[in-house]
């Protein structure tokens, strides 16, 4: 083609028209096919298990990708370079499951640990999915386990412990010329992004993850000497023996030494490197102030330059970043409104007495007989007195009420108006909380067949008791584990209940697991080995001395009863009773919880 010279176009642009290029001569770049991006030290795998627990400040962990790291009280992240899955644990609490769903909706908006655009999402409710259907199946088979492998409620560690020891795991390094200096003031507590220097590079180490921190201002000398000594540390021998959390099995009740200790970290831990403001979700978990939407963290010196900037888009925020605090002063105001349980538009208050200040009369509320029946299999049996207030979580009980209301004259003393003073009848159906729909139902036609006296029908459901329901039973009410007639083989005699209420007549006990992480320092607790005869009273360290001579009134009431559903192999007058404060135990305490090394698996206020 020729161009004329008149044709008013600059000199370098007929030059360029007249030039050819031979495009089969040319080599295209090849791309990477791989579906997950690398490009040297990544701070991420190809498959990846991310622990989401925490009750106030949800952390990331990686765990081991197998199924037995699910557990059923919290929440996990399976990352694979094609799907990534969103595991929603029964009994996870609300901060877990909204958590793990930003998670998700960050990585579909944002590209992370490599993802490319084709990967695919799944969110797995344990509690409204069918888990034999195909997701679940697959998020199965990717672990490598069978339908029943996780763990269950009972062998999961409590959200606040765990939360208090997981930062036992926190070790931070800065370099300084050719060494790692510890930071003894930051390792071991919780982290804030405001330890991130733009000027400096940084080692963090936590166990199962390790990285390399760099600040954008961070000269490439200093780079390089933090990535030579970080891989010093990688492949030092570890020890994390001092930790009560096991940073390879952090749900690990056992807390093996052995594993803690070792020349090599397994093959599923991360070793990478962290580049200012491109950091990944799961070094972004480890500070506790990250902001929530995940957005990269601005030096001091780019806030200044970019203050006129208009906001980018944002994602609409999550449900925990529109909370807000509750007014502190409201929930401290007293409340004027007495406890008071209405029958037969009678006031009764808390079941002992009431008195109307306004209309200065009132009455005393005299019981004047007692009866409770167990219901099993569409028969009722009546209990002996001695049983009366123990009640099992697998069964239902009615407890027919007979009193009279004693009246209370302007001076406050008992007047003498008998004629009015008739006797009422009540009924009370208690439901465990494990009973099932049948035995339900069937309390409430047995209570209709026992109701001669047409008084009314209170139903009272377990955890849920009233005050006027409690003092029936004068502060021994008990709230054994199972179901009274099928009552299964025990591999320990030792049985732990926790004491609840603070009036006397109220107070009552609940059987747990014998287990001391469910030891709180902020109550009492009753240990008891019915083959031995043996009472043991533990005070925690924040307990007043009002609630200790509750609880110590309420045991020795239990002792005096004797009860046959404690299984007490003599009278009264052989059980021993022992009384011990939290940081003051005998041994045969930590004999009975199983922990012969003292180890307390609690939140305890001791320190």
């Amino acid at each position: 083609m020729k161009i004329a010279e008149n044709a008013g176009v600059a000199q370098e642009a007929l030059a360029a028209l007249a030039t050819t290029e031979n495009f089969a001569e040319i080599n295209l770049r090849k791309i990477d096919q791989s579906p997950v991006a690398k490009f040297g030290f990544e701070p991420y795998k190809e498959l990846m298990l991310i622990l989401i627990k925490g009750r106030r400040q949800c952390s990331l962990h990686l765990v081991n990708p197998i199924y037995e790291s699910i557990n059923e009280g919290d929440c996990y992240l399976l990352i694979t370079p094609l799907k990534v899955f969103a595991w929603l644990g029964r009994y996870a609490n609300t901060l877990e499951k909204t958590k793990t769903t930003d998670l998700i909706d960050y990585l579909k908006q944002n590209r992370d640990f490599g993802l490319r655009n084709e990967v695919k999402y799944f969110i797995l409710d344990q509690a409204k999915d069918d888990t034999e259907n195909d997701s679940h199946a697959e998020f199965r088979d990717i672990l490598q386990g069978e339908i029943d492998d996780y763990k269950s409620i009972n062998y999961v560690i409590d959200d606040d412990f765990y939360e208090t020891n997981i930062n036992e795991l926190n070790r931070i390094y800065r370099v300084e010329n050719d060494l790692l200096m510890p930071l003894d003031d930051l390792c071991f507590h919780s982290l804030s992004i405001k330890i991130l220097d733009s000027n400096e590079v940084f080692v963090f180490d936590f166990g199962s993850e390790l990285y390399i921190w760099n600040g954008k201002y961070a000269d490439k000398i200093k780079r390089n000497m933090g990535l030579q000594l970080a891989q010093q540390l990688w492949n030092d021998i570890y020890d994390y023996s001092e930790c009560i959390i096991n940073p390879f099995d952090p749900l690990d009740d056992k807390n093996e030494q052995t594993s803690q200790i070792d020349t090599k970290r397994p093959a599923w831990c991360i070793f990478g490197k962290q580049n200012q403001n491109v950091e990944t979700l799961l070094f972004k978990g480890k500070f506790y102030d990250w902001p929530s939407n995940f957005q990269e963290i601005k030096s001091v010196l780019d806030v200044g330059t970019n203050l006129n900037k208009p906001s980018s888009t944002q994602r609409p925020p999550s449900i925990v970043e529109t909370l807000k605090p509750a007014d502190v002063y409201k929930m401290l105001v007293k409340q004027n409104n007495p406890v008071n349980m209405i029958l037969e538009q009678i006031n009764t208050g808390r079941g002992r007495y009431w008195y109307d200040s306004i209309e200065m009369r009132g009455h005393h509320v005299q019981t004047i007989g007692l009866n409770v029946w167990h219901l099993s299999e569409n028969e009722r049996h009546e209990l002996s007195k001695t049983s009366y207030g123990q009640f099992y979580s697998d069964d239902v009980y009615i407890v027919r009420w007979k009193y009279k209301l004693i009246p209370i004259g302007n001076d406050n003393t008992l007047e003498r108006k008998t004629d009015i003073s008739r006797d009422r009848i009540a009924y009370w159906i208690w439901q465990g909380i494990n009973a099932s729909p049948n035995e339900k139902g069937l309390s409430a036609l047995m209570a209709i067949l026992l109701n001669e006296e047409k008084g009314p029908h209170i139903h009272v459901i377990q955890e849920h008791e009233e005050a006027a329901f409690l003092q029936l039973f004068d502060g021994t009410f008990t709230i054994h584990m199972g179901k009274r007639n099928q009552l299964k083989p025990k591999k320990t005699p030792w049985r732990l209940y926790v004491f609840l209420g603070e009036i006397d007549v109220e107070t009552h006990w609940w059987e747990l697991n014998v287990n001391s992480a469910n030891l709180r320092s902020r109550t009492s607790f009753l240990l008891i080995n019915n083959i031995e005869n043996l009472m043991l009273l533990w005070h925690g360290y924040g307990t007043t001395d009002e609630q200790q001579i509750l609880a110590s009134k309420s045991a020795m009431k239990l002792r005096e009863r004797c009860s046959e559903e404690f299984h007490f192999d003599g009278q009264t007058e052989d059980i021993e009773f022992f009384e011990m404060e939290e940081g003051d135990e005998i041994e045969l305490f930590w004999d009975g919880i199983n922990e012969r090394n003292h180890e307390r698996r609690y939140y305890s206020l001791l320190n």
